[in-house]
């Protein structure tokens, strides 16, 4: 019988916050999801939400020590990457370190787990043995977030708008909030980047006048 193994990025391994270890699972992880995992629990740009997911994880995996393999990433394994002419990102890091797996462990079914829509249509150049992991939805869900930034994270999020900060699905949106509890922005994440809606007008050094649209921000 085929041994499989999970092999989860950051964002599914997320999603696994507080029951990882509930059940014996043999899986991987890779140095940069760990890397990442102490950068969001101490962002000014995460949600709430995700910080603790990440403070959670990051106790659990030293608690569990041992229980898992962790893939230490190296400079050789972009070699995967960037000969098929794909950008090498935190994301595509990773996902060298389960291609690096799947060689290491061929006798092994090596399952490669995302959320992220973008990294699963890199991973699928390279393997078919891709899943996601089921979002549970809170009772009260809204199909939006309330997110208070400052103009330098403001700054920082409207230059990268590809990265999915808050792990949206498809269709949820944004409301942005200053620093003094106003409404200046909602955006809609389409899967690959985050779409204006409409907005409130607010002034930034970033930006200058914003000019408003009519309507209420939360429809």
């Amino acid at each position: 019988m085929i041994k499989t193994r999970q092999f989860y990025d950051t964002c599914s391994l997320l999603l696994r916050a507080g029951n990882l270890f509930d059940e014996p699972e043999d899986f991987i992880i890779s140095s940069i999801t760990l890397q990442e995992l102490e950068n969001i629990k101490t962002s000014t740009n995460k949600d709430d939400n995700v910080k603790f997911s990440a403070r959670q994880l990051l106790h659990d995996l030293d608690e569990h020590f041992g229980q898992y393999l962790i893939i230490n990433y190296q400079n050789t394994y972009a070699q995967n990457i960037t000969q098929r002419d794909f950008e090498l990102t935190n994301d595509t890091k990773i996902l060298s370190c389960y291609l690096e797996c799947v060689r290491l462990f061929p006798e092994e079914k090596i399952v490669f787990i995302t959320n992220d829509l973008a990294l699963k249509s890199i991973a699928r150049v390279f393997t078919s043995n891709i899943q996601s992991l089921e979002e549970d939805k809170p009772d009260d869900y809204t199909g939006y977030k309330e997110i208070t930034m400052s103009d330098d994270c403001m700054g920082d999020f409207y230059t990268n708008p590809s990265e999915n900060e808050w792990n949206l699905q498809i269709g949820e949106y944004i409301l942005v909030k200053n620093t003094e509890g106003e409404i200046v922005d909602r955006l809609c994440w389409n899967g690959e980047y985050y779409r204006h809606l409409d907005y409130k007008s607010f002034n930034s050094r970033w930006f200058g006048e914003v000019k408003p649209i009519k309507g209420d921000a939360y429809q």
